[in-house]
This record gives C-alpha cells, sequence and structure tokens, in this order.
C-alpha cells in the first residue's frame, strides 16, 4: 500500500475544502471560560473561518487575516491551520489572555466570521477566546493549508498542504487543481470573507 498516506491525505483534503464544514462548531465552542491574546508577536492575526474534520479529531479553522495577499492576477492566497476543537475547549486561560479577551470584546470586536452566520454572545465569545489561543500558538496545529482564490470565477485550489495523520506530517507543495466553490464550505466562507 505505498499510495496509502496520499490516499488519506487526498480524502483528508476533500473533507478540509469541500463537505466537513462544521458550522455547529461554533455552537458547541461556547465552554465556559474566558481566554484572550489580540494578536501574535509572530506577525500573524488568526480569525475564525469555519471547520473540518482531520483524521477522527474535530477542528476548527483558522486563516491569517495578517497574512492576506493579493496577486498580480487578481487572485488571492491565505494561510489557514486547523486547531483540535477538544484542545481549545481544554486550554486554561491566563489572566493575560482574559484581559485580552476582554479587552476586545468591550472594544465592540466581533469575529468576522459573524458577519457570515448569525452567533449568539456566548459564541462570540468563544471564538473570541479561540481566536486569542491561536494567535498565542498554544495547540499544535493538525493542519496548515495555502488556500488560493480565484473571486471572478468562484474557483479555489490549495497551493501547499501540511497535514498532520498519526503523529506524523504529510506535507504537498504541488498546487492542486481548481474546483468551483460551493456554498458552507470553507472556500465559499473565505471567498464571502476577503473577495471583496
Amino acid at each position: 500500500m505505498k499510495n496509502a498516506p496520499s490516499v488519506v491525505i487526498a480524502l483528508l483534503l476533500g473533507a478540509l475544502f469541500i463537505g466537513a464544514v462544521r458550522p455547529a462548531t461554533a455552537q458547541r465552542a461556547a465552554s465556559g471560560h474566558v481566554p484572550g491574546g489580540v494578536e501574535s508577536s509572530l506577525g500573524v492575526d488568526w480569525k475564525v473561518v469555519g471547520g473540518a474534520d482531520v483524521g477522527q479529531d474535530a477542528n476548527i479553522l483558522f486563516y491569517d487575516a495578517r497574512g492576506v495577499h493579493r496577486l498580480p492576477n487578481g487572485h488571492i492566497e491565505v494561510w489557514t491551520k486547523a486547531l483540535s476543537n477538544k484542545a481549545l475547549e481544554n486550554i486554561e486561560a491566563t489572566k493575560e489572555q482574559i484581559d485580552t479577551a476582554a479587552r476586545k470584546i468591550l472594544s465592540g470586536y466581533d469575529p468576522p466570521v459573524h458577519q457570515l452566520r448569525k452567533l449568539n454572545d456566548d459564541q462570540k465569545l468563544s471564538l473570541v477566546i479561540y481566536e486569542v489561543f491561536a494567535n498565542d500558538d498554544i495547540v499544535e496545529s493538525n493542519a496548515r493549508l495555502l488556500f488560493e482564490l480565484d473571486c471572478k470565477t468562484s474557483r479555489a485550489r490549495f497551493n501547499s498542504i501540511s497535514i498532520k495523520l498519526a503523529g506524523k506530517w504529510g506535507f504537498d507543495e504541488k498546487p492542486g487543481e481548481w474546483s468551483r466553490i460551493s456554498p458552507e464550505t470553507n472556500p465559499y466562507y473565505l471567498q464571502r470573507l476577503l473577495c471583496r
């Protein structure tokens, strides 16, 4: 089974790209504790965009709002990372994280995904907390994907993929095939947030 890892990666990519978006992840995200953390000292600003299953783990998908790159051809490239929902729920927030999240919320901040889906206050709070955790780089990602969006033709592809399966990382730096963006998928949400 020499091709088994590539088959598994292909199946997981299909789940991340098309069907395994978990709008309910935001609803399940309300964990009751308040973390905080605005932008990472690493120069990234991770924002919640959706969710996906990687292996048997439900994940929240984040995009780097600070790293959105508009290409000369009009396309957009953006890095995303998948963090385990379970790991995020189990983090004990520090006082600094709580303070950071509180400052963001008190300043009127809403996670960008709120523009796409109606969120109640508990859901918004949880997503702000998770963004703080993502920016503090507390949880190791299960996947990192570089999306390229063609806003004019409503198509997307992966330009770089790193996925962790059974404790081992798999990588693919070869740009994938273009696919039409279907509704209620991670590329759809990225397109709605970034193609303006």
